[in-house]
This record gives C-alpha cells, structure tokens and sequence, in this order.
C-alpha cells in the first residue's frame, strides 16, 4: 500500500482527548462504556468500508459499470481494497 514512496500506518491516537473521531478510540471507549454500564463485552466488530465515485447514473452506463472514476484520486486513506 504505497504511493509515490509513501508510508503506510495504521495508528490509534491513545492520548489526545482532541481526537475523538479516530474510529479504532471510538469503538474502545464504546466498549468500556458497554462494560462499565451493563456489564458488556464486544466479541467482533465489522468494519464497513464504502467507495464514492464521480459517476452519473448515465456515466456509469456509458462505462458498461466498469473502471469508475474515483472522487478522490490517490490511495484512499487507508483502504487495502484500493491500492
């Protein structure tokens, strides 16, 4: 998962109260919630991952629905999917 020479990483930010919308803190500290609350625990979890494309209805016809045009070009954040 390289592009142009470019890093890969996968991080968690475990000490920064600022970032909240990191998704793998979210689901930490719902799972806390969930065991401190009703005495919960989270067996497994899915991860969804979704593609937007700069395609019409008609575009996408006109292609025969192959080789969408991605809305943003580069390497999709961190999607092993779209390398």
């Amino acid at each position: 998962p390289w592009e142009n020479d470019i890093p890969f990483f996968l991080v968690d930010f475990e000490n920064d109260s600022s970032v909240d919308v990191c998704p793998r803190k979210v689901l930490k500290n719902i799972c806390k919630q969930a065991a401190d609350e009703i005495n919960a625990k989270a067996l497994c979890g899915p991860e969804l991952e979704f593609f937007n494309f700069a395609e019409t209805v008609d575009s996408w016809n006109e292609k025969l629905c192959s080789n969408p045009k991605p809305f943003t070009p580069g390497m999709f954040g961190y999607s092993l999917v779209r390398t």
